[in-house]
């Protein structure tokens, strides 16, 4: 009880009962501001997070097949 008073009290840190708001990311620089959430999360931020999947994958890929990997 102590827990959710302290989540519901303190407004200023947590939002109270909306939550805490989580400001939306600039990619590369650029403010998508004027967008809707949905729109962002389908547009540009899946193409940044395919990309960044797709390098995180290529890396892990060749570390697992170098010595060092196959040692490990």
């Amino acid at each position: 009880m102590i827990f959710h008073s302290f989540l519901f009290k303190f407004y200023d840190l947590t939002g109270g009962e909306s939550g805490i708001s989580v400001p939306r990311p600039s990619l590369f620089g650029a403010s998508f501001a004027s967008m809707s959430k949905t729109a962002f999360l389908v547009g540009p931020f899946y193409w940044y997070a395919l990309g960044l999947f797709s390098v995180m994958f290529l890396l892990m890929a060749l570390i697992v097949s170098s010595p060092f990997g196959l040692a490990l």
